[in-house]
């Protein structure tokens, strides 16, 4: 079980054994895109050099007059970067290595490190992928962002479950004992946009601590699914569905209410 896996255990078991089978079509996102690169540039550059192919200045689109025929001749297996996206990465690259708090810790870090270890309540082996480790033992997690103001991070943080991330990242390695427990975990959350803005932040203990009953809960699903051969997905009783809350409070609020 892993960080994605969990994301898809919570929307549903039947999206996670879709998932796990193969069958859900995991496209990424201009986003996500330019995110896998940046991790590849800031901190396994000798995979960028040979995973990634920049195109030459005069494209300026993907749909420019002639690129198709120059990708025809460069290597298949290479991941092609328009120009302008290579620099955009580059400059992210550049405000990571000069922050003076990250810069330091990402040139003594190990990246990209991988780490499996057996649940000591259900049984199931799990595993991490942690971006960077320091030379002390702190988890760094790199994250791109549009917004690095608190109140845009925290949104983010609850959306996308980094709280389970960040917990589940923390326990993990401690299953294999004292030795290998992580001196902590910290979020570097960096603009996608000029001037590349960067915020280091650690999450709040009260709430690194509902992202573990999250996972807990999230795995003793799983591992009820794997016990029962059984993988639900949505209810299947029809039930009453309300309005988000600030949507009717804004509603109330204008009626007088």
């Amino acid at each position: 079980m892993s960080q994605s896996g969990l994301k898809k255990i919570n929307q549903s078991p039947a999206h996670f054994k879709a998932y796990a089978d193969g069958l859900i079509d995991s496209k990424q996102t201009k986003g996500m895109f330019i995110g896998t690169a940046l991790h590849a540039a800031a901190l396994e550059p000798e995979v960028f050099e040979q995973q990634y192919i920049i195109a030459p200045e005069s494209f300026k689109t993907r749909a420019a007059a002639g690129l198709k025929r120059w990708k025809e001749e460069q290597d298949p297996a290479l991941i092609v970067l328009m120009h302008h996206e290579a620099e955009k990465v580059f400059k992210m690259r550049e405000s990571l290595h000069s922050h003076p708090w990250v810069g330091p810790r990402l040139r003594g870090a190990t990246c990209e490190y991988s780490c499996f270890a057996e649940d000591p309540e259900t049984g199931i082996v799990c595993r991490i992928r942690c971006d960077m480790i320091t030379s002390n033992g702190m988890i760094l997690d790199l994250k791109k962002t549009q917004d690095c103001r608190d109140e845009a991070l925290a949104k983010s943080i609850g959306n996308y479950g980094y709280h389970v991330q960040n917990a589940f990242y923390m326990d993990v390695p401690a299953w294999l004992g004292e030795g290998y427990t992580p001196e902590g975990f910290a979020f570097i959350f960096i603009e996608e946009e000029a001037p590349h803005a960067i915020a280091v932040r650690f999450l709040d203990p009260d709430d690194v601590e509902r992202g573990r009953t999250e996972y807990r809960r999230l795995l003793n699903i799983y591992a009820k699914c794997l016990e029962n051969d059984s993988w639900p997905g949505y209810s299947d009783s029809p039930s009453v569905i309300s309005l988000p809350g600030y949507l009717r409070n804004k509603i109330d609020l204008m009626n007088g209410e």
